[in-house]
């Protein structure tokens, strides 16, 4: 089944935004200058300086303690500091462990976001100033996972040796906003 839904998204993808560019390059058609986020390596003083004990704080019951568990050596953030917007992977606490989270923090606002499939995605929760103006979330989440991919690491080919070559099966061309959906728990 996994195979059959990464064949038909990676088709859907190649049809809508044209064939794979190959390598670590973004996809056909875009530059690296198209959208003002990077990727980058986050230290310890960013990520104190970014990752506040209020923002801790306000997390706190829908992402995992990340302040004590987050391995900044092999870490990779979606960055644009001329808009302050840092972009990182979460662990949300709902046991969907498969699920993509991200948090997206620009200055004391911020937005926790949960894939809901193949380039949909939803808020899990919005700070005050952000749910007055989701567009704008949208928006740079949009820029954050179309530079970085799913894994945010920029690279959308699979590393050699997986078996299958389906050129930027990690990319996000486009993130599509849908309501948050209600999950059953066992």
């Amino acid at each position: 089944m996994f195979h059959a839904r990464t064949f038909n998204a990676n088709a859907r993808r190649e049809y809508l935004y044209g064939a794979a560019s190959g390598e670590d390059r973004p996809l056909s058609g875009l530059s690296k200058n198209t959208m003002p986020f990077e990727i980058k390596p986050i230290d310890q003083e960013t990520f104190d300086a970014v990752y506040t004990p209020e923002l801790t704080q306000q997390l706190m019951g829908f992402v995992h303690p990340t302040r004590e568990r987050f391995d900044l050596s092999r870490r990779s953030w979606a960055v644009d500091p001329g808009r302050d917007a840092y972009f990182l992977e979460v662990s949300l606490i709902n046991g969907k462990d498969w699920a993509f989270s991200y948090l997206l923090i620009q200055g004391r606002e911020f937005a926790l976001i949960e894939s809901e499939g193949h380039c949909r995605y939803s808020f899990v929760k919005l700070s005050p100033g952000f749910a007055w103006r989701p567009d704008e979330a949208e928006c740079l989440v949009a820029q954050a996972l179309r530079v970085g991919g799913v894994f945010l690491d920029g690279c959308y080919n699979l590393p050699p040796g997986f078996g299958m070559n389906l050129p930027n099966i990690n990319a996000v061309p486009h993130a599509e906003f849908i309501p948050r959906k209600t999950h059953k728990v066992n």
